[in-house]
């Protein structure tokens, strides 16, 4: 008899079993209070070779593109996590125009810093985990102040981030 090969685990990942890591001394706030990821989409495009009478022939590409990384945050009344990220913008591009942010031990904070996505099992234990190398923060979204709201509703808003390219480890 023929074997069948299948998946040792056949348990589905539910969409909300994940925590998110990144540099806990710089960006503590931040990573307590993402509400939703979306990892990014990948394109190896393929290069197109004429052929004659035939037409074209996709070939492999040989570079590939990452979209980017987006997540929602939650806001804490304190305004930490959205002020964590901009100020992290704020250093990216006026790095002459503000003074160096300074960490605990009196190191500038680091430009780029890895986002780590760890998906979690059914018994909440660290199950897969993508890890974004090199992330940049390219957007905050809009903040939704709204006086006539008749429910207290959480307020999040959203973020973007670019990366260098990510790995998934087991």
């Amino acid at each position: 008899m023929a074997s069948i090969n299948c998946a040792d685990n056949i348990n589905y990942f539910q969409a909300t079993s994940f925590r998110v890591i990144i540099d806990r001394m710089n960006y503590g706030t931040f990573q307590f209070f993402v509400s939703r990821v979306s990892h990014p989409g990948v394109q190896n495009a393929a290069n197109e070779t004429a052929f004659p009478r035939v037409g074209t022939f996709p070939l492999p590409g040989n570079t590939m593109s990452f979209g980017e990384l987006s997540m929602d945050i939650l806001l804490d009344e304190d305004f930490q996590t959205y002020t964590e990220l901009y100020e992290w913008m704020l250093r990216l591009v006026n790095a002459e125009q503000i003074t160096p942010a300074k960490t605990r031990n009196s190191d500038p904070i680091p430009t780029y810093a890895d986002i780590h996505v760890v998906a979690l099992s059914n018994h909440n234990n660290k199950n897969v985990e993508i890890r974004y190398k090199d992330c940049v923060p390219v957007g905050l979204g809009d903040i939704n102040f709204n006086a006539q709201d008749q429910a207290i509703d959480v307020v999040s808003f959203p973020a973007s981030f670019r990366f260098s390219h990510f790995e998934v480890k087991t």
